[in-house]
């Protein structure tokens, strides 16, 4: 019998360290804190008063009350609970309920676990906050640090209790559901293993570390969980010697709180890691945005700077474009002004004189005409006369020798014997001899050859 209680235990051990290599992990959905109000009351001056608790949507049937008493430094509660269902009844993760204070600030503070008989149940707590609310919650174990979101009970005032407290609404949040459930392990097995009959605390011990798994704590707080996973093997070991139950309850809670501790670890540690990997992935998109924008701004000076070039390059090209077409226009106007101008007759057209434009200053005067000079006297004709002598030549009356050679008068183009005949001879002309007349005739005769 002895070695089957102790089988059962290993079982339910080996469950719940074989859960991280079964890669539990919370939905991602229901793993989102939400957001919670309850009333608040200012116990500091209220003395001893007497507060109501009432079902909420999730257990309608539930109800209670709860001694509050302000003893200066602390407020003592007692509180009584009825009509409680079990905590498996949100899910096999769900194991015992818990009592909370709420300060307005939204801290949540564990004032006790509601251990359930016969569906009722009562916490004794004192804390250090004067001014709070109470919720109850159903959560995994007793060593929870923050509610989850499964409040059960919430405090309400009375007409009796509103003059005597200050009324205060109370923010806080709340773990989502599902952080405590696993995506491909079952719950049933990890947690209740085979023997049914295992104390609660057992079951929240072997729950605590499951959940530990589940957060990671493995790989951001492996040395407090592996303290965690080695209690729980001896309080196993406790049960499973039957030893009193008081010591394997000892046992048990002692593991659940070290289980936490490391679950809390690990949370911290990865909301660190989580933090510092936004910043990480923050400044990287920064970056990011910085390098994209001066790429963008680069390329859009460059994108500019080819649409300018094109701009340039299109209105140089229409600049030739245009002077080539005005050369072709004057040179084709040129061809068409030459063949029109070889086409015209050759005269000339009559110019036309501009108009004398007339001045308006006076006539000039005409200047006077130069009397004529008197005529020069006119050089005496002389006239021919022949030579006696058988050897000279007759002279025109022009005294222009005759050639021996020649009828002809080599000033009048007259014959002598026609012209020269019939004048009478001159008084008073010299007389040549025979060799003058020679002389001259030998020169009429050269320059008549140079002429031929």
């Amino acid at each position: 019998m002895k070695i089957a209680s102790l089988y059962l235990a290993l079982t339910g051990t080996l469950a719940i360290m074989a859960a991280p290599a079964l890669g539990q992990a919370p939905s991602a959905g229901a793993a989102k804190n939400v957001s919670r109000t309850t009333k608040a009351v200012n116990y500091r001056r209220a003395g001893a008063v007497k507060i109501d608790f009432q079902g909420t949507e999730l257990m309608q049937q539930a109800n209670g009350e709860a001694k509050v008493q302000n003893k200066g430094s602390r407020t003592e509660i007692e509180a009584k609970f009825l009509g409680l269902d079990e905590a498996t009844k949100f899910g096999l993760e769900y194991l015992t309920y818990v009592l909370w204070a709420v300060s307005p600030g939204g801290r949540a503070v564990n004032l006790g676990e509601v251990v359930l008989k016969n569906g009722a149940g009562e916490v004794k707590a004192i804390s250090d906050m004067q001014t709070f609310g109470m919720i109850v919650t159903a959560e995994p174990y007793f060593a929870v640090t923050q509610p989850g979101n499964t409040v059960v009970l919430e405090n309400v005032f009375g007409p009796g209790t509103l003059g005597k407290v200050e009324n205060i609404d109370a923010s806080y949040e709340l773990l989502g559901r599902g952080i405590y459930s696993s995506s491909n392990t079952k719950i049933e097995n990890a947690i209740f293993g085979i023997d049914r009959k295992t104390p609660l605390e057992l079951f929240e011990a072997r729950n605590s570390v499951r959940i530990a798994h589940i957060a990671l704590a493995d790989r951001y707080a492996s040395s407090t969980l592996n303290k965690a996973v080695q209690q729980l093997k001896n309080a196993e070991d406790v049960y499973a010697r039957k030893s009193d139950k008081k010591a394997v309850i000892a046992a048990a809670r002692e593991v659940v709180e070290t289980a936490e501790e490391a679950r809390v670890m690990a949370v911290k540690q990865k909301a660190e890691e989580d933090a510092q990997a936004k910043i990480a992935a923050d400044k990287k998109a920064a970056e990011d945005r910085e390098a994209k924008a001066r790429a963008d701004a680069i390329a859009e000076a460059q994108r500019r700077q080819e649409a300018e070039q094109a701009r340039q390059q299109a209105e140089a090209a229409k600049a030739d474009a245009l002077r080539m077409q005005q050369e072709a226009q004057r040179a084709a106007e040129e061809a068409a002004r030459q063949r029109a101008e070889a086409e015209k007759p050759r005269t000339r057209p009559p110019r036309i004189e501009p108009p004398l434009k007339r001045s308006s200053a006076p006539p000039k005067p005409k200047p006077k005409r130069r009397a004529k000079p008197p005529p020069k006297p006119k050089p005496k004709k002389l006239s021919f006369a022949p030579s006696s002598s058988t050897n000279s030549i007759p002279f025109c009356k022009l005294a222009t020798p005759l050639a021996a050679s020649s009828s002809t008068c080599r000033t009048c183009s007259l014959t002598p014997a026609a012209t020269h005949s019939s004048l009478a001879p001159a008084k008073n002309l010299p007389k040549f001899p025979a060799s003058f007349s020679l002389i001259l005739a030998s020169l009429s005769k050269s320059k008549a050859t140079r002429t031929a």
